[in-house]
């Protein structure tokens, strides 16, 4: 049943971003499910029973998200950006302003929005939540947390942050090497020291598997999931 609610608010969320007339009868459509499994509205054979009122969250709780990179399952913020392609900046669709300066330093926002355009989301028109800058996009018609315009919060040290690259590197001979091309990811010299340092208390040995965010997280596919390792300096 997750799975099917699931499927059912990515189509919700993509019907809404692209304007379609059928979103509308898909969003009341996916509301009565959520409530028959909820058991607000009792399904035939069941009887009724008294539930416990739900929680409600202090409008000063800051919103709980999802990992960077990770798909969007909750409503769709209201808040909207524009990718402009040909000034490369990310743009107020109201006023034509650029939102560069939500970011505390400029090389920061030119490393965020050259991220966003190289996910290459399937419309320009982003979504924002005004309250903490998240910023949703589609990518092949499902929505996924592409970051954060401004400052992002702080991630916990083992979670990586954004999409994982498709190459994958194997800790052989002290270095990274790639599977496809048999070259040594360029990570430099002192960072590399100290990556082989902590595979050595970690007990991270030969053979096991690493891949890049697109952060330049440095992730290994461990047995117990993706664990970000460290943030990785490439070498020009």
């Amino acid at each position: 049943m997750l799975s099917i609610k699931g499927d059912i608010r990515g189509l919700v969320l993509f019907a809404e971003a692209a304007g379609l007339d059928s979103a509308v009868p898909a969003k009341e459509a996916l509301a009565q499910l959520v409530k028959v499994t909820a058991g607000a509205i009792p399904a035939p054979g069941i009887p009724v029973s008294a539930s416990a009122p739900a929680s409600v969250p202090l409008a000063s709780d800051p919103p709980k998200r999802p990992r960077i990179g990770s798909a969007w399952s909750d409503e769709l913020p209201a808040g909207q950006i524009d990718l402009n392609l040909k000034l490369r900046d990310v743009l107020d669709p109201q006023t034509g302003a650029s939102l560069r300066g939500k970011w505390p330093s400029a090389e920061l926002a030119e490393e965020a929005i050259e991220r966003w355009f190289a996910l290459k989301p399937a419309t320009s028109r982003l979504r924002l939540d005004e309250r903490d800058g998240a910023t949703v996009g589609f990518i092949e018609g499902f929505p996924y947390l592409f970051g954060y315009l401004g400052v992002e919060p702080e991630s916990p040290p083992e979670q990586y942050r954004g999409f994982l690259g498709r190459a994958t590197y194997l800790l052989k001979d002290k270095a990274l090497i790639s599977q496809g091309s048999g070259k040594a990811l360029a990570i430099e010299p002192a960072q590399l020291e100290e990556l082989l340092k902590v595979f050595t208390a970690e007990g991270i040995g030969e053979g096991e598997a690493f891949r890049l965010s697109n952060y330049n997280d440095l992730v290994h596919l461990s047995d117990d999931g993706p664990l970000r390792v460290l943030t990785a300096r490439i070498a020009a």
